[in-house]
């Protein structure tokens, strides 16, 4: 099922989100450095949305 770019707005609507462009062409990511996988790149990497990973503390209750 193929929707176009009016029914995906629709869809976005009620959570309060805008379509704002469809991407046409691949997306590009920077790329990683040597020993760094997509699943564990940083902000800092050029990568978005990666939280900060949480290290346990040995002490905790």
């Amino acid at each position: 099922m193929i929707l176009t770019d009016t029914e995906v707005g629709d869809l976005l609507r009620p959570a309060g989100l805008r379509l704002v462009e469809r991407v046409q062409q691949e997306v590009q990511l920077p790329s990683l450095p040597k020993y760094v996988s997509p699943a564990s790149a940083r902000p800092e990497h050029g990568r978005f949305g990666s939280d900060p990973d949480e290290i346990a503390d040995l002490d905790a209750p």
